[in-house]
């Protein structure tokens, strides 16, 4: 068995519900893997935690007025103190009532059936749990990653998306302008770099000059799927005139040119 079909298993194994070849075939795999076995204690310890409770049958005698005086009066006490036991209580007092009343030597059969589907109830109680906590994690990373990716699809009114070819691209185009002109207006710029640098090359960083003077200077983020970088340039940075980003990844270097008017 791998990890998958052992853990969809461990709710029975702890229940000792498991046939003889799956029992063996789930215990020698928790042999050799820390991470099932913890996730087995993790049931274990669930399903002792409800155990501790008064019994299925305990319940069912209860309702049907089967238990002892001194052992009735001990589980009143328990029921006033505990919500859990007072709501399977509740359900099989609602099952009661929606059935014919059974004859009296029946109830020893009920009561075996009753305590089966509550310990049955044990091991699936805690997979729906488990599916509900890995539901809320995965809505969770996908409202981040929408957030993140409207924030690129929709700059807010305070920036601009500026896109830009390399410098040597341009010098072998005699359609696309040599240089990029922008207004100075804006107080964030996002620069789309249509970088030709292969994408094997790592440890990539982005320099602003200006008059061959640095202003800013950052390591570049992840690259797009067609190598491109995604640049954020802070306010203030920006000035009239013309500017120069240049990119280096290792010995590779690329530069891009922008006017701001």
């Amino acid at each position: 068995m791998n990890c998958t079909e052992v853990t969809e298993r461990l709710p029975w194994l702890a229940n000792r519900t498991l046939s003889d070849e799956e029992r063996a075939e789930a215990e020698s795999h928790l042999a050799t893997c820390a991470s099932c076995r913890a996730e087995f204690q993790d049931i274990v310890d669930f399903l002792e935690h409800g155990f501790a409770h008064p019994s299925p049958e305990a319940i069912v005698q209860f309702v049907y007025g089967s238990l002892g005086d001194s052992d009735r009066i001990a589980f009143q006490r328990h029921i006033d103190e505990c919500a859990a036991c007072r709501e399977e209580v509740e359900m099989t007092r609602q099952s009661k009532a929606a059935m014919p009343a059974p004859p009296r030597h029946n109830l020893r059969w009920l009561a075996l059936a009753a305590a089966v589907l509550l310990a049955v109830a044990g091991p699936i109680t805690y997979l729906y749990r488990q599916a509900l906590q890995r539901e809320a994690i995965l809505l969770a990373r996908a409202s981040n990653l929408e957030q993140q990716l409207g924030r690129l699809r929709q700059p807010t009114a305070s920036a601009r998306v500026v896109d830009l070819l390399p410098e040597a691209f341009r010098q072998r185009s005699e359609i696309i302008p040599p240089i990029t002109t922008i207004p100075s207006a804006s107080p964030e710029t996002l620069f789309l770099l249509n970088s030709q640098i292969p994408m094997s090359e790592r440890g990539c960083e982005v320099l602003l000059e200006r008059e061959a003077t640095t202003l800013w200077q950052s390591a570049a983020g992840e690259r797009g799927s067609n190598g491109e970088f995604l640049v954020r340039i802070p306010a203030g940075f920006l000035k009239p005139g013309d500017h120069s980003l240049h990119v280096v990844c290792g010995h590779s270097r690329e530069t891009y040119r922008v006017n701001v008017n």
